[in-house]
């Protein structure tokens, strides 16, 4: 019976925490649209630009390739201009109370025509970004991985073995590092453009460190 009630208790929490997530991703996804376009433009003008300052000429090309490649799929392949400009900027005049209710909301995605295509870009520059970093971190990912298999062969021959609560731990660190790598495609930058450059790389190192100790840490019983 203890057991039945921990087990709803684990699960009512579980629950609570996926509404938590779902909540605060919704509110990401609105920031893009409480700005103006013109502010927007700046703010990620700024990004690029501060981006560059830390990447090779080969590497800022290749990102830019990377967002103007992503934009032209989304926006065109994908028929989202289209749909911006016909569907909810469509300046005729109501005909009926239907389309006068429309009307009513046109007036809201005014911000969201004018702000997708920014929101599109950002995410392929971003992405394109990433790819940069990963390429360069690939060393370092693979050193954290060979050095956290030592750790886990050393740990087996001790007394006291793995760590099952600490790889637990750890593994809770980088889905939250996923989480947090979503949220980075998603949030503008605002005023901390020329700080976002840093982001990345900090990220990845992060994430590096973890796995090392998630294989360090690794139990069968996980």
């Amino acid at each position: 019976m203890i057991l039945t009630e921990d087990r709803q208790d684990v699960g009512q929490k579980d629950t609570f925490g996926d509404l938590v997530r779902l909540l605060a991703f919704l509110v990401v996804c609105f920031l893009p649209f409480l700005q103006e376009r013109a502010q927007y433009q700046y703010t990620i003008e700024r990004e690029v630009l501060a981006n560059q300052e830390v990447m090779t000429s080969p590497g800022y090309g290749t990102a830019q390739g990377v967002a103007k490649g992503f934009y032209n799929v989304v926006m065109t392949d994908l028929g989202v201009y289209r749909f911006l400009h016909v569907t909810l900027d469509n300046t005729k005049t109501p005909s009926d109370k239907f389309e006068a209710f429309w009307a009513k909301f046109l007036i809201v995605s005014e911000r969201i025509v004018d702000n997708v295509p920014l929101l599109v870009y950002q995410i392929g520059w971003r992405l394109g970004v990433v790819g940069y970093w990963v390429l360069y971190f690939i060393p370092f990912f693979g050193a954290n991985i060979y050095s956290g298999v030592q750790h886990w062969k050393l740990s087996l021959a001790q007394a006291s073995g793995a760590k099952i609560e600490r790889f637990k731990v750890y593994r809770i660190v980088v889905r939250y590092s996923l989480f947090a790598f979503v949220l980075y495609l998603l949030i503008p930058s605002a005023g901390a453009a020329t700080a976002a450059k840093y982001l990345v790389p900090g990220g990845l190192f992060v994430c590096a460190v973890m796995i090392n100790k998630m294989v360090s840490a690794f139990h069968k019983m996980v």
